[in-house]
């Protein structure tokens, strides 16, 4: 089991780090190229996507892993086909509602609205086919797949975005995602094939289980995804310069507690299965890990900050430095409470996660009401103050729960 661990964590770690290394190369190749306002654009059109896949997908990324994970061979397949087909389902319905809305309201629908609608059925999709190759422990297809994907992107997103522009960057967003769903289908299609082909007479009762269970998670995504599409709109209609500022220092933020991300999914199957005491001590040493982990990289990080910062456009800026600092800390606090929720997914409290994801919301949305200006700065102090009380809460409900 150790050995399993570490190999995933390994080939996640590796996958994941070429995939993060091509979107700060990007943040910085294009604020060079089409200015922070342009980046800004892009940007906004990612976290739009992003906060759509938190509905399509109904918060059952984690479920699925859980359920496939815990089940035998024969409801393995059969959770992973009601998964597919209702996600598909919902996603239809999706967009024809956003095609008759864009159609009979605004009288258009542009090449980016057609973008925009592949790209999201491309990123639900892989989300949903890695969550169930997560489930039967197979993390090498998702890696190669990365991997295949980032190597292949780096010369389509520096020829589009030199040559197209901001639609240029659009639009190599969607050739990545579609690229990246046909590596996971092609180095899985025999898998993917018996999933689609195999007869089940209780598709409705596999896929009303598998929301039921990701009902919470599901709730506590879109309160995330909410949190942080709105941070970002805010920006956008205050200064869209801001916004591409905020998404450059963000993608270190998401490139300092990746590792935490990747040992928490590749745990997940474990803790679904351990008895939860195991699970709680496992947990902690992973967490205490997470911590060392992400705090010794955004002290290293934080020590080039004038350097990355130059390189973004930004040098002598105080604001800026000011806002990659918080983001730094913030990413530490973040490592953190990825394994201890996890965890407590795991054990079955899907309900507290959600419940703390919502104090996490209703901070960031009154937060971001109550400023009398809506800048880099304050969007970063706002968000990392959140997560603070959020990690606050988490630790001392762990402890009532444990003392018991």
């Amino acid at each position: 089991m150790k050995t399993n661990l570490i190999r995933n964590t390994i080939l996640n770690f590796f996958s994941t780090t070429l995939n993060k290394g091509l979107f700060l190369f990007y943040s910085f190749y294009a604020i060079n190229l089409i200015g922070h306002s342009g980046y800004g654009e892009i940007s906004y059109f990612q976290a739009t996507i992003a906060f759509a896949q938190s509905f399509l997908t109904l918060g059952i990324a984690v479920s699925i892993t859980r359920e496939i994970a815990a089940s035998e061979n024969e409801d393995k397949v059969g959770i992973a086909q009601a998964a597919i087909v209702g996600v598909i389902s919902i996603y239809l319905v999706y967009s024809a509602i956003y095609m008759f809305y864009r159609v009979y309201i605004f009288h258009e629908l542009t090449e980016i609205d057609i973008y925009y609608l592949i790209t999201l059925f491309c990123g639900t999709m892989t989300v949903v086919i890695k969550s169930i190759l997560n489930g039967y422990q197979d993390f090498k297809t998702p890696a190669l797949a990365s991997c295949l994907t980032t190597i292949l992107s780096v010369p389509i997103i520096i020829l589009l975005t030199k040559y197209s522009g901001i639609q240029g960057g659009i639009l190599s967003i969607f050739i990545i995602n579609l690229i990246l769903l046909i590596f996971l289908c092609v180095l899985n299609l025999k898998q993917l094939l018996d999933i689609i082909s195999y007869s089940i007479t209780n598709l409705k009762n596999k896929l009303k289980k598998i929301i039921n269970t990701g009902l919470p998670n599901f709730l506590a995504s879109i309160c995330v995804g909410f949190g942080f599409w709105l941070s970002m709109y805010s920006l956008k209609i205050s200064d869209l310069s801001q916004l591409g500022i905020h998404n450059a220092i963000n993608q270190w933020f998401m490139a300092i507690y990746f590792i935490p991300v990747i040992v928490a999914q590749v745990v997940l199957p474990k803790l679904a299965s351990d008895k939860p005491q195991d699970s709680l001590e496992f947990v902690k040493t992973i967490t205490a890990f997470s911590f060392l982990v992400s705090t010794l990289i955004s002290a290293g990080v934080y020590v080039f900050s004038d350097y990355i910062l130059k390189y973004y456009e930004l040098g002598g800026v105080q604001f800026a430095k000011d806002a990659f600092l918080i983001a730094l800390v913030t990413a530490v606090l973040v490592s953190i409470q990825v394994q201890l929720d996890h965890f407590n997914v795991a054990i079955g409290r899907s309900w507290l996660h959600f419940k703390l994801n919502l104090i996490w919301a209703v901070f960031v949305v009154l937060g971001l009401f109550l400023i009398k200006e809506v800048t880099v700065l304050n969007v970063f102090m706002i968000k990392g103050l959140a997560y603070l009380l959020r990690l606050i809460i988490l630790l001392a409900i762990l402890k009532v729960e444990n003392d018991k």
